[in-house]
């Protein structure tokens, strides 16, 4: 796979967006392109409840890594996002 996935640590969770945004930002290497940083912005936003079950705000340890959950989903989008 021709991409790092900047570490989001879940042992540190409960994790609000705000730090997977960043993360996500960090690994596509987005910071320069406002636009595509209030895109990655939009797509958490709009997924969040999907993955915050408990609607804590946060996406604790269980829920980050379930099946199809935020884990999966990440890595799967990165790899999506490579690809192009």
């Amino acid at each position: 796979i021709p991409y790092t996935l900047y570490p989001i640590p879940y042992t540190l969770c409960p994790l609000p967006n705000t730090k997977v945004v960043r993360a996500l930002i960090k690994t596509f290497e987005l910071s320069t392109d406002l636009v595509q940083v209030q895109h990655m912005r939009g797509i958490v936003e709009a997924v969040w409840g999907i993955f915050d079950t408990d609607e804590s705000g946060a996406v604790d340890r269980q829920e980050f890594l379930m099946p199809d959950g935020l884990a999966e989903t990440i890595v799967a989008s990165a790899g999506a996002m490579a690809r192009r």
